[in-house]
């Protein structure tokens, strides 16, 4: 099982990185060489660009049991694993993932009444979840008084939020971005993304060859740069499927690009300029 350390103030656990109350461990429950993580961690701080987290191999005992190996990093948080942002209440920025699952189920609900909100862009379809606006989020669920399932808790919450300044930048930009980067032979699309990051991603990604890649747990900010919002790639993350570590066979070959599978990326790598930068 994996596990969040919470602290009651914040701690120093690795050297030179933030204090935090929080921190995971990893248990690679999916590989049993325990090594795939680690690996795609470290490649993001040799790329450098993209945000990563720092980690470390820790034994972890639990009531004097040792439970076993795990993984300890830093959380995917404004602050930590190079993420860096204005996350303030008079801040448009926040952060963002890939999460392309199925869209129509309790689960999905449930995360809705956890303080997740989703958001398809229009163009593609495809879906993307915050966490930045819990407290919006909840405020509106604790004040609905009838059960509803996914697709009306979703439609009453993009209503009711759409003079949020968080949540109005965060669907402009995917919007915008999202429209642009699919029309590749243009290079709008430079003025919605950092390339450097975002060419750091790729590259960490596609040597692992990461399973989850195309839908879920790819990670994203949005950062005002001169005054216009710009979405960066990371923190990198979930590395226990990569490197042929699946039943699928399209993972398990050498000779394809995985990566060029994910939503955004399969566009980036036919516009000539992100190839060559």
């Amino acid at each position: 099982k994996a596990y969040n350390i919470s602290f009651s103030s914040k701690q120093s656990l690795m050297e030179g990185r933030n204090k935090g109350k929080k921190w995971c461990l990893l248990a690679a429950a999916y590989d049993k060489s325990m090594m795939r993580t680690k690996v795609g961690m470290h490649l993001g701080e040799i790329f450098d660009k993209v945000a990563a987290p720092e980690d470390h191999y820790v034994e972890v005992y639990l009531n004097g049991t040792l439970m076993g190996l795990y993984d300890m990093c830093e959380p995917a948080d404004n602050g930590r694993s190079d993420i860096d942002y204005d996350d303030s209440a008079e801040s448009d920025e926040l952060m963002f993932e890939l999460e392309n699952g199925t869209k129509d189920n309790v689960y999905d609900r449930d995360e809705i009444r956890d303080g997740a909100m989703y958001y398809n862009a229009p163009s593609s379809n495809v879906r993307y979840v915050t966490e930045d606006l819990e407290d919006e989020v909840l405020a509106l669920v604790d004040s609905y008084t009838e059960e509803y399932n996914y697709n009306t808790y979703l439609a009453k919450l993009q209503t009711d939020l759409a003079s949020n300044a968080k949540y109005a930048n965060w669907t402009s930009t995917i919007k915008d971005a999202d429209y642009a980067i699919r029309n590749y032979k243009s290079n709008k699309m430079f003025d919605y993304i950092d390339i450097d990051s975002f060419v750091d991603m790729y590259l960490v990604n596609e040597v692992m060859n990461t399973v989850d890649f195309n839908y879920s747990s790819v990670k994203y900010y949005i950062k005002n740069v001169n005054g216009q919002p710009k979405i960066f790639a990371g923190c990198i993350w979930d590395f226990d499927l990569s490197t042929g570590n699946s039943y699928y066979s399209g993972v398990r070959v050498y000779n394809e690009f995985r990566a060029q599978t994910n939503p955004w990326f399969m566009y980036l790598m036919r516009n000539e300029k992100f190839l060559i930068v």
